[in-house]
């Protein structure tokens, strides 16, 4: 990539030397290597949060969403040990039923004879 950049610099402008066309293309690489190593941290950052609470709610070890930043196989192998491990969670036999509120307004009382009281 390097030398084709330096190429079409130099087809380009014939007014450049070949060593200010050097350091041109070397200043446009670094500049592109720093851009790419932060798109790869955005872009493993943006997977392995989500992947840590999801290990941490399962009972596995969040460290695994870590391998996340392996390129290409890290999140393949991270959403493989989540599906195929066991989770640690509680059934939903163990949990506590369901708070169910009283019905409101609550019932009018009813009276014993068929005349309402009288004051």
């Amino acid at each position: 990539m390097h030398a084709l950049a330096l190429a079409l610099i130099q087809d380009s402008s014939s007014q450049m030397n070949s060593q200010q066309a050097q350091q041109f293309v070397s200043a446009f690489m670094g500049i592109y290597f720093v851009f790419i190593l932060l798109v790869f941290v955005v872009k493993v950052t943006l997977y392995a949060i989500p992947m840590w609470r999801i290990c941490k709610r399962a009972g596995l070890s969040p460290q695994i969403s870590l391998l996340c930043g392996i390129p290409i196989i890290g999140r393949l192998i991270t959403t493989y040990v989540i599906a195929f491990s066991d989770w640690k969670v509680e059934s939903l036999a163990q949990l506590p039923p369901p708070y169910i509120p009283p019905s409101y307004p609550p019932a009018p009382p009813s009276y014993p004879s068929s005349q309402p009281p009288t004051a």
